[in-house]
């Protein structure tokens, strides 16, 4: 054999054995995949109102994928909510797109994940939830009288349930002017004598909040607090309302359009674009406070707050009306009320009663129930059950009282005013 064929032989032998023994780093398999972290989500029930549910949606992984909230009504599965989601939980309301759900129905929510490629991915629990059914207009009504010339008035109710209320303001009760009453279930009791003024607030039996002239109280079960060297706050007194999530993040709200807020240790007085008495205010969480007010003659102003600025309410008249009170289920069903009463499911301003009530004074709810009140001049107390309106006002006959405030259990209705400085009025409406 030629030398010169024996070396190429050799060669292609060789490089034959190579190709099919040699290992090439950029040719071996990739390793077994990593184990991923599981994206557990879960749906959980955050409110229930007579036209919506309010779901909250959690989730452990950080990524930004897309999410599916599925509603299931019947033997129908309806996908209404695509969207990423950046946070670790979410708060979605259900309303029907604006239309309402059906009042005392059952449905039920489960969410899940959609990956890269379309496809769904951990499906959530599936939470059932029901809207709120109708409540009646069944009440039966006591009327309490107290107070005389010049100390009889009472401005704001509030309690932690219906045997432990309390209403301020300002009656004479022998030799002195007690600024708060507390209901114990039985009757009206005097309180103070320090404390006083135009809004009450609180969150349970030992933590209170009155404001008004004075400045702030704090009741912390033993003994209320005057706020009197707390710079800001005591400085931008009077306040006529107060709300807040808790005690160390409260708002007061007054006089020239100001909003003092409280952390729990000091006061900021924060810029509205406004200097009209401020009458209300009312909130669902930091990102969503709403006020109102109007001093004797118009304009009027409604204000919202986005936990960055308060910027003034669109779609409303507020050069030809005033409005005094504000209140809100959630972001899509909110109120404001004065010489015309609106509501809002989260897209527009409605109509809220079909009849014109000059001097609705205060609006509030309770959440548990869906009921709705109004209360204000000619001692109107109108009464929305969830089906239709009702006013109590005849059942009352006092025309020349005007209500205030109002405070609402499950069961009983508390309403406070006064017939001018003669005589301070409290009704309790009880559900039969």
């Amino acid at each position: 054999m030629n030398l010169k064929k024996y070396f190429l032989i050799l060669f292609l032998l060789s490089f034959i054995f190579c190709l099919s023994n040699c290992s090439d780093p950029a040719t071996k398999p990739p390793p077994p995949p990593v184990e991923q972290q599981r994206d557990t989500i879960t749906v959980s029930l955050e409110q229930t109102t007579h036209r919506s549910i309010s779901v909250r949606l959690s989730k452990k992984l950080k990524a930004k994928n897309n999410y599916v909230l599925n509603r299931i009504s019947g033997t129908d599965t309806f996908s209404f909510v695509i969207f990423p989601l950046s946070s670790a939980d979410t708060l979605i309301i259900d309303d029907n797109d604006g239309a309402g759900l059906t009042i005392d129905t059952e449905y039920g929510y489960f969410a899940y994940r959609v990956d890269s490629i379309g496809a769904a991915q951990d499906t959530s629990n599936t939470l059932i939830a029901h809207t709120l059914p109708p409540t009646s207009h069944d009440y039966t009504w006591t009327e309490y009288t107290m107070g005389s010339f010049p100390s009889a008035e009472l401005y704001d109710v509030w309690g932690t349930d219906e045997n432990n209320v309390y209403a301020v303001g300002g009656v004479k009760i022998g030799d002195s002017t007690v600024g708060i009453i507390r209901w114990n279930g039985i009757e009206w009791i005097p309180v103070t004598t320090q404390a006083g003024g135009y809004a009450i607030f609180g969150f349970a039996e030992d933590d209170i909040w009155v404001t008004g002239g004075g400045g702030a109280f704090h009741y912390d079960g033993s003994e209320w607090l005057h706020l009197e060297n707390v710079p800001v706050l005591h400085e931008n007194r009077p306040y006529t309302s107060i709300w807040g999530t808790s005690s160390n993040n409260l708002y007061f709200a007054g006089t020239h359009g100001r909003i003092v807020h409280w952390d729990g240790s000091k006061a900021t007085l924060m810029e509205t674009p406004t200097d009209i008495l401020l009458t209300d205010i009312y909130g669902i969480s930091n990102n969503f406070i709403l006020a109102a007010g109007a001093e004797l003659a118009a304009p009027g102003v409604g204000l919202v707050y986005n936990e960055k600025l308060w910027k003034e309410m669109e779609g409303l008249s507020f050069s030809t009306t005033l409005f005094y009170t504000v209140f809100a289920f959630n972001k899509k069903q909110y109120f404001i009320g004065g010489e015309r009463n609106y509501i809002n499911y989260g897209s527009g301003w409605e109509k809220m009663l079909p009849l014109f009530f000059d001097g609705t004074q205060k609006i509030r709810g309770n959440t548990e129930t869906g009921d709705i009140v109004l209360v204000g001049s000619g001692a109107m107390i109108m009464h929305f059950n969830g089906v239709d309106w009702y006013n109590f006002k005849t059942h009352l006959n006092r025309s020349s009282v005007i209500l205030w405030g109002v405070f609402l259990t499950d069961n009983k209705i508390f309403a406070v005013g006064n017939d001018g400085q003669t005589k301070a009025y409290i009704f309790i409406g009880r559900r039969n």
